[in-house]
């Protein structure tokens, strides 16, 4: 029996064959697609997300690879309601938004995995699936040869119209919406505006969205009331648009790419059953309003990965694998929620709605609480996981088991938890006993200290307090398989 199966190649799918690739769990990643994606579909990479990269060394790469965006700014005809300093508010060293196409996501999660040795099976797809109470049993078409093969775990990252949510029968309910989208990807003429920029034009009709990326900008416009742009969906209808809705000259180059588009709003009413996880699309649908999505998806994936490692590892027992819905369904509602009102304010079609709304963005936009909790909740930077049943302890004054934490001295700690031992009395023999890399020197966490703070793989505390015995505790009844 081999260890897992991935289905599906997008950036959720390969995220997880990179993150299980890094813990030395062995995978095999398939997708029906004749190839990786070669349009720049989702864009923008929130901090957390670039905070968990650091992981497997590809934070770097992905900001390089990126445009950043510190600043977001909302017009209302051409009049300046909003300005958002990102870049001020944001409480991460990736204080902003890394504009990236899905394309270059994926370019850059292959070829990680081509260094380890790991080929994405393109035009290989899973038919058949048998889901027994500790491994699947599957029948997977590659080419013209089908072969059945069984797997202790199989992830499903196989997109809106999965085939294993269907096949398991779970429900994906929500909402279908009326707005209508054009999109375009296009070159522009140097933009000074633009060079750090994200912008929301709204008119009375219609609204478009600009996101800047290196080497083109992505253009959005919702124009379900427009008859006037509902015709011809290329560059010299946003030109139009850029005229009638931006305060500012920008002049918009020949498409890259166009597409249209329909949203739905879609939340698994499970995320797993035996063996089997999803993530991704596969569980949650959202409004695209502030690159959350695929963001979701990729924390997913990473939320899940470790976990299965150290299941297989023997490093934790299986119950562990019960904390992953637990805590990512909460995520995915939390994120629908977020984007529901974000879409919802900005496409309302009742005009005293919009033009509350208008007055309400221009007054909160000045107070710096406000920009400094949109800044932060945009970034992903306040999911926590503090009902979780991996968080237990007691808070420290800010800091609580759940949290989240960043700039951890040790980057590599692969599925290992790390314990900052604020005391000095843990035994060495629990770094082994336990898979954990203890850590006495906590200067850079006085919070810590007089503590125990243990920290799970994807860096949220798990614990927090100062009893060595409840640490145990942790391990042998929580995690530990030993």
């Amino acid at each position: 029996m081999k260890p897992i199966l991935i289905v599906g190649a997008g950036p959720c799918g390969l995220t997880a064959a990179v993150y299980l690739t890094h813990y030395g769990i062995p995978v095999r990643i398939i997708d029906k697609k004749i190839g990786p994606t070669k349009t720049s579909n989702a864009v923008g990479v929130q901090a957390r997300t670039l905070e968990l990269l650091e992981e497997v060394g590809l934070a770097s790469l992905f900001k390089d690879a990126g445009r950043i965006c510190t600043e977001g700014a909302i017009f209302h005809q051409k009049k300046s309601i909003a300005h958002i300093e990102l870049g001020n508010h944001i409480k991460s060293l990736y204080n902003y938004i890394c504009m990236l196409p899905q394309c270059s996501t994926e370019s850059i999660l292959i070829e990680f995995l081509t260094k380890k040795k790991i080929t994405v099976e393109y035009n290989t797809e899973l038919t058949q699936l048998v889901n027994k109470k500790d491994y699947v049993d599957t029948t997977i078409i590659k080419g013209d040869d089908s072969a059945s093969e069984s797997y202790q775990f199989l992830i499903s990252a196989d997109g809106y119209n999965s085939f294993v949510r269907t096949q398991l029968a779970i429900p994906y309910s929500g909402a279908d919406y009326s707005y209508k989208f054009i999109m375009i990807d296009s070159p522009i003429l140097p933009c000074k505006q633009l060079e750090k920029q994200m912008v929301i034009a709204a008119g009375d009709k219609v609204n478009m969205l600009i996101f800047p990326m290196q080497a083109s900008c992505r253009f959005i416009a919702e124009i379900s009331q427009s008859t006037e742009y509902n015709v011809k969906h290329d560059y010299h209808t946003f030109n139009d648009l850029a005229k009638e809705l931006l305060p500012f000259d920008i002049s918009i180059q020949p498409e890259t790419w166009s597409s249209t588009f329909y949203v739905h709003e879609r939340l698994a009413k499970s995320y797993r059953k035996n063996t089997i996880f999803l993530l991704g699309d596969a569980v949650h649908s959202h409004i695209p309003a502030g690159a959350q999505g695929m963001n979701t998806g990729m924390q997913d994936a990473i939320n899940l990965s470790w976990k299965i490692a150290r299941v297989i590892k023997n490093s934790s027992a299986i119950g562990i694998l019960d904390s992953y819905e637990l805590e990512r369904r909460q995520v995915a509602q939390h994120v629908l929620r977020l984007t529901n009102r974000m879409g919802k304010t900005l496409l309302s079609k009742n005009i005293l709605v919009r033009t509350f709304v208008t007055a309400i963005a221009s007054i909160l936009s000045r107070l710096n609480n406000v920009q400094k909790l949109f800044s932060n909740t945009l970034a992903q930077l306040d999911i926590h996981y503090t009902s979780s049943s991996l968080s237990m302890g007691k808070k420290s004054g800010n800091i609580s088991p759940g949290h989240r934490l960043s700039n951890i001295p040790v980057v590599a700690a692969y599925e290992k938890y790390i314990l900052l031992d604020g005391i000095g009395d843990i035994p060495l023999v629990w770094g082994q006993s336990y898979s954990i890399i203890v850590i006495t020197h906590i200067e850079h966490y006085p919070w810590a200290k007089n503590k125990y703070c243990l920290i799970r793989p994807d860096r949220y505390i798990a614990y927090l307090g100062g009893r060595k015995s409840d640490v145990l505790t942790y391990f042998k009844c929580s995690t530990s398989s030993q």
